[in-house]
């Protein structure tokens, strides 16, 4: 097989090596996939249950997410953020947000394209701009202390480890603001 030219830029980031130095031992709390022995909540593992029973929980249909749970993620974050989304039109809901950066990437950027970062990140997040053939930022362009001269195609924030692609960060570091 013939290596794939997209992967000429993707770096590792020595996860597996720090997994295996924290190896079985009972006391590390593995994150790095979230491997825990933590139980999910009681109503959680009831809701799920019921969906399953119903047959509410059996469908990759519609694509884009259930209706009410889109209408309840924008009610979310009018309260939280002030910012009102179109649930229907700018609400997608996602197995998680770093599974839905690359698909966000290749749909809304060309090759080149600047993509800015939050400082620190999610390494997996930097690999897949550099999949995507986007152009992350240089440390120096991370912080900015004055409007980029590039305009970025997006945004992508995920420091904790969790991802989320959207355009109002954009602006934000257009300004020179800090994320």
């Amino acid at each position: 097989m013939r290596p794939n030219s997209r992967f000429t830029h993707v770096q590792p980031f020595d996860i597996d090596r720090v997994a295996a130095e924290a190896g079985a031992d009972p006391d590390v709390l593995r994150l790095e996939n979230l491997d825990t022995d933590v139980p999910p909540p009681p109503a959680a593992v009831e809701a799920t249950r019921r969906s399953l029973e119903e047959g509410t929980g059996n469908s990759w249909l519609p694509f884009t997410g259930l209706p009410e749970l889109r209408e309840a993620v924008a009610d979310d974050l009018r309260r939280r953020t002030g910012l009102g989304y179109d649930p229907l039109r700018q609400i997608t809901i996602t197995s998680g947000g770093t599974s839905a950066v690359m698909p966000v990437l290749l749909a809304t950027t060309e090759p080149g394209d600047p993509v800015v970062l939050t400082d620190p990140t999610y390494a997996g997040l930097l690999q897949r701009v550099r999949l995507s053939g986007a152009s992350p930022p240089s440390r120096a362009a991370a912080r900015p202390r004055r409007p980029l001269a590039a305009r970025p195609r997006g945004a992508v924030a995920g420091a904790d480890g969790g991802g989320a692609a959207a355009d109002e960060p954009v602006d934000a570091v257009r300004r020179g603001a800090r994320p």
